[in-house]
């Protein structure tokens, strides 16, 4: 049995079961600034609406210069996977949101602006994150390959009450370049859909240059409403299987577009 020492104390591993999943939420909650210093972290119950059903997520995650935003899910290891979790995944994944659900976090998070806020989530639907508090390599598999991002949180405690957690699994970390998320759109399945169109706007003239596997390619940008679309002018080089992606500007100042890690 893994334990910890730490300052002459000893740390004991907490059994999946012996905490509440809200106590786990508020635990990560409040070490969100410094798991998750990129990020927004707020209490989400609310029910999310897709084509598969409806369910309520725990967490909403809002990177604070609005490039990216997840849905969390907090599962204790004892939970049955495809009856429980996947379900509320496929949920997730495939949200329709706009700006009710924007308000309905900025009453929650004062520090959101809600025209961005609202921009970027009609501009994208979700990332998704479960986070979990044991190990089994089935979650990995099945969430992965459902495009879920899967992070571990196990939990170990002093005679004290005094609690440590251990992280491992997919994180947050955005990187400094980024400058939007994007995933390609079901109904027009050689464009892409902007997370973020105000940074595209500012960079596009008229249309946007993108370097894409070692070559140059140039994208129309389409606004209506509050969402944004680039289409390719030439032949889509997009691979079919691939549906998520970043726009990110390198060293040398180059605007790229790559797949987005799993």
């Amino acid at each position: 049995m893994a334990r910890l020492l730490f300052d002459g104390q000893w740390f004991n591993p907490v059994q999946a079961d012996s905490i509440y999943e809200s106590d786990l939420e508020d635990l990560i909650i409040k070490q969100a600034p410094v798991i998750y210093p990129n990020y927004w972290v707020i209490k989400y119950k609310r029910v999310i609406a897709s084509e598969y059903g409806t369910a309520i997520p725990d967490l909403a995650f809002i990177e604070k210069s609005y490039r990216a935003w997840y849905l969390c899910e907090v599962e204790l290891g004892s939970h049955d996977l495809f009856a429980h979790v996947m379900p509320q995944v496929s949920v997730f994944c495939n949200a329709l949101v706009g700006r009710a659900e924007a308000c309905y976090l900025a009453k929650k998070e004062t520090m959101l602006d809600v025209s961005q806020l609202t921009a970027m989530m009609q501009g994208v639907r979700p990332g998704v994150l479960v986070l979990v508090n044991a190990f089994d390599p089935r979650w990995w598999r099945a969430l992965t390959e459902s495009g879920a991002l899967v992070g571990l949180i196990e939990l170990y405690r002093d005679s004290g009450q005094r609690f440590i957690m251990r992280i491992n699994g997919d994180d947050l970390h955005i990187p400094e370049q980024l400058i939007s998320e994007c995933v390609r759109d079901k109904l027009l399945p050689n464009a892409l859909r902007v997370s973020a169109p105000a940074p595209i706007d500012q960079l596009a003239n008229p249309d946007l240059e993108l370097w894409y596997e070692g070559g140059r390619t140039v994208w129309k940008v389409l606004r209506t409403g509050g969402s944004c679309w680039l289409l390719p002018k030439e032949r889509c080089p997009l691979r079919v299987k691939d549906q998520r992606y970043i726009i990110t500007r390198d060293t040398n100042a180059r605007v790229r577009l790559e797949r987005a890690k799993k």
